[in-house]
């Protein structure tokens, strides 16, 4: 009978935590869909299993609601330190990133509305869109949607044994006194563990951290780790925007720094073109190679990263026709780490991982422009006369057979 009622106990403290959980995380999403404007700092980092390498980035952001805009419901303005600004006024994006170029960026919202519309975080995009997606999708007044998942994931806790819940009353963070609600979903093959925390003063989110380790996958034939943890932080809330009229205007624009509107991306070359030329440090020897220097054989460009599982798709590829023309001296197998976030140690972490064939080089920004990369990988087969001979833009099941074939076409010619 003790048991009967201890179990009952326990049962009715379960229920009455979900009660006050859920009652706390409605009275947050209310604040945040009653919020019209607000400005904040954010920081975001991410660990990416695959690489095991960890992203930090963080930004200054001022938002306003805007209901009747049809691109982003907000309009925004994202400082982030050391890397320029993003905004959007509701009839252009500007994005300005010193460290890639010299000048101001501007889309017109017209040009591509979905890319505003339909956030997603696209595999191997420029830089600026990348930063600005990632506080976009982040932002404050898009928290709600996070808030009502951890709802919804509560209320299923009740009923399906594999998810569980924490809510803990009083916690604190950067002297904070916050709520904090956590869900997991262990499984045989991954774990999730999902926590946010809402400051108890305002009922603002301050904080959301997932954790998702789902074993491995096999590419290839070769087992990759994936799993991602992130944390999002939002610091110095106000529920206002200092001068936002002036942020939205010509007049916040940097002075001095040319406006250029974007052109909708064009192939820089077609097929038969001279490929463009570089001078690059290979990652084996303390020196440089350049691409004069290849001339009279076949070059297989292979533009990759880090960070990316498609890339590794590609490596494979790469190795096996390596193998298939081990008797040939006449080919060259390049592959070329040029990403912002492929640092130096990095990519030698790579190679003692994967262990790469061919040259392994350190790309440029000004390379991936002449070559035209706004994605990895990418490939290129440059003929024996330095002229290209085939291109590939991303990875593909018949990856393989298409640049054999087109390898092959190139060592019957002369």
């Amino acid at each position: 009978m003790r048991n009967i009622f201890l179990i009952l106990a326990i049962f009715s403290g379960i229920f009455l935590q979900a009660q006050e959980a859920r009652e706390i995380l409605g009275k947050s999403i209310s604040t945040v869909s009653n919020l019209n404007e607000v400005s904040y700092h954010i920081d975001i980092r991410q660990t990416n299993m695959l690489s095991v390498d960890t992203t930090s980035i963080s930004a200054d952001c001022s938002l306003k609601r805007m209901p009747g805009d049809t691109i982003a419901k907000m309009y925004y303005y994202f400082s982030a330190k050391n890397s320029g600004f993003n905004k959007y006024n509701g009839t252009a994006y500007y994005a300005y990133n010193p460290e890639y170029y010299s000048f101001v960026l501007r889309y017109s919202v017209m040009e591509n509305p979905d890319k505003f519309r339909n956030i997603v975080l696209p595999e191997g995009v420029s830089p600026p869109e990348v930063t600005s997606l990632f506080f976009y999708t982040y932002a404050l007044l898009n928290s709600g949607k996070e808030l009502q998942t951890m709802l919804d994931e509560i209320n299923s806790a009740m009923t399906v044994n594999q998810l569980k819940f924490e809510f803990i009353r009083d916690t604190v963070m950067d002297k904070i006194k916050c709520f904090g609600f956590r869900i997991i979903k262990p499984r045989k093959n991954f774990s999730y563990n999902k926590l946010i925390l809402i400051d108890q003063e305002s009922f603002l989110p301050i904080a959301v951290i997932k954790d998702f380790r789902g074993g491995s996958l096999s590419v290839n034939h070769e087992k990759i780790s994936v799993g991602q943890y992130s944390g999002i932080t939002y610091s110095k809330i106000r529920e206002s925007v200092p001068k936002f009229d002036f942020l939205m205007s010509d007049k916040s624009l940097p002075k001095k720094v040319e406006v250029t509107d974007h052109i909708p991306f064009k192939e820089p070359f077609k097929i038969g073109d001279l490929a463009p030329s570089w001078l690059l440090p290979e990652m084996s020897a303390d020196k440089l190679i350049s691409s004069d220097s290849l001339s009279g054989n076949i070059v297989v460009l292979d533009f990759t990263s880090t960070w990316c599982i498609h890339c590794i798709e590609g490596a494979q590829v790469i190795k096996d026709l390596h193998q298939k023309y081990s008797g040939r001296q006449d080919m060259v197998f390049i592959n070329v780490f040029s990403s912002s976030a492929d640092t130096k140690d990095k990519v030698k972490k790579y190679i003692r991982q994967h262990e790469p064939e061919g040259i392994t080089i350190l790309g440029s920004a000004e390379v991936e422009k002449q070559y035209g990369i706004m994605g990895y990988p990418g490939f290129f087969l440059i003929d024996r006369h330095g002229r290209i001979a085939y291109f590939q833009r991303g990875y593909s099941p018949n990856l393989e057979k298409a640049l054999a074939k087109q390898i092959d076409d190139c060592l019957d010619k002369k």
